[in-house]
């Protein structure tokens, strides 16, 4: 997990959402050994979505924190969890000036 912006340059504030990009690691063939046996990239998918979860918890005071996955390669059209190779093969080609300085 990559943070960018306030969450990045740990100045969080009050009103601060979370820029966050996720990433793995893992090769396909790797799978899961619990009960549903699932790929790795499929793993990484659903914990994302739990971090996601749990970081915008609605409380009694509001939701904990407004969490931002578009900065991620490809933007919101992009897998929510990148590859790190896929990653990187962006950062090197295809990332804009800004996106280098995000984090």
């Amino acid at each position: 997990m990559i943070g960018y912006g306030k969450v990045g340059g740990w100045e969080l504030g009050y009103n601060s959402d979370l820029d966050i990009v996720f990433m793995h690691d893992c090769p396909v063939s790797v799978y899961t050994d619990g009960k549903k046996e699932i790929d790795g990239r499929q793993f990484y998918l659903r914990l994302a979505q739990r971090i996601i979860h749990i970081f915008s918890t609605r409380t009694a005071s509001g939701i904990l924190y407004e969490v931002d996955t578009r900065l991620r390669p490809s933007g919101a059209s992009g897998l929510l969890v990148s590859p790190t190779d896929a990653f990187d093969e962006y950062q090197h080609n295809d990332a804009w000036t800004w996106e280098h300085q995000a984090w």
